[in-house]
């Protein structure tokens, strides 16, 4: 799902998920994380998914509105009733 939205080989990405590198989405790359990127870049497995469940975690904690919190929901095909949104 992530090698074709992110344009690069799935082989490729699976290598890099666990390892110290990020996703720079100006060069669409994959880069190791040193020098000047480690103190601020994120590591992929961050990027592409933790931050997801963060984003539902932060959202569905909060009286906020529906639209926004299903947004990420269905972005992994997931489906919630009204009262999963709440």
């Amino acid at each position: 799902m992530y090698a074709a939205k992110l344009g690069c080989k799935a082989a490729a990405l699976q290598r890099t998920l666990w390892g110290d590198f990020a996703y720079q989405p100006k060069t669409k790359r994959i880069v190791r994380i040193r020098g000047e990127l480690a103190g601020r870049a994120k590591p992929l497995f961050v990027q592409l998914a933790l931050e997801p469940i963060w984003k539902v975690g932060r959202v569905g904690g909060a009286a906020a509105d529906p639209c926004i919190a299903s947004t990420p929901v269905f972005s992994v095909h997931l489906r919630l009733c009204d009262v999963g949104l709440r």
